[in-house]
């Protein structure tokens, strides 16, 4: 295993992995075309994970914090205007939240919240969450400040995107 030093906190594996998925692939077919075991491509991500501060195996988070430190780059793009909600469910996302979660803090329904996340995944036409945070990076949407919520995100404090959410649930 490449085991990340403090100077360089991606492998290489991990370095390529994180851009394979902000184009939009799949962890399988990300792991298939990097040429590693499921296991291995996991156990790297695990690590890089602990080398970045996100707690827990969380992709999303991953991604975010990895584009916020400029480990990788991802190429801007057209602005895409999505609703004051979407946009706070994309920084709870990018935080590293899940739909269970994002919908307690929003105060919707779980399925509420899933037609959300597949809302902002349409208007971003991503192929999934992970690309839909690489996306927000690329239109604008998302900046440093999520990045730096998420590297806080214990799930039992309340952070900024989570103080937003509940914020716009209640004026609406």
């Amino acid at each position: 295993m490449n085991t990340p030093s403090s100077a360089e906190p991606l492998s290489g594996i991990m370095k390529r992995a994180l851009e394979y998925l902000a184009e939009g692939h799949g962890r399988e077919a990300t792991a298939w075309k990097l040429g590693v075991s499921r296991r291995t491509f996991y156990r790297e991500a695990d690590e890089a994970c602990r080398q970045l501060g996100v707690r827990g195996l969380n992709f999303a988070a991953l991604l975010n914090r990895a584009i916020s430190k400029k480990l990788i780059t991802v190429a801007p793009r057209d602005h895409v205007t999505l609703t004051k909600l979407q946009d706070e469910i994309l920084h709870l996302i990018a935080a590293g939240y899940h739909t269970p979660e994002i919908a307690k803090l929003c105060g919707m329904s779980p399925s509420g919240a899933k037609y959300h996340v597949t809302r902002i995944a349409r208007a971003l036409k991503a192929t999934n969450r992970l690309h839909a945070v690489a996306l927000g990076w690329q239109c604008g949407i998302l900046s440093r400040d999520v990045s730096d919520a998420s590297q806080t995100n214990s799930r039992s404090t309340i952070d900024e995107p989570t103080q937003r959410a509940r914020a716009l649930r209640e004026t609406a």
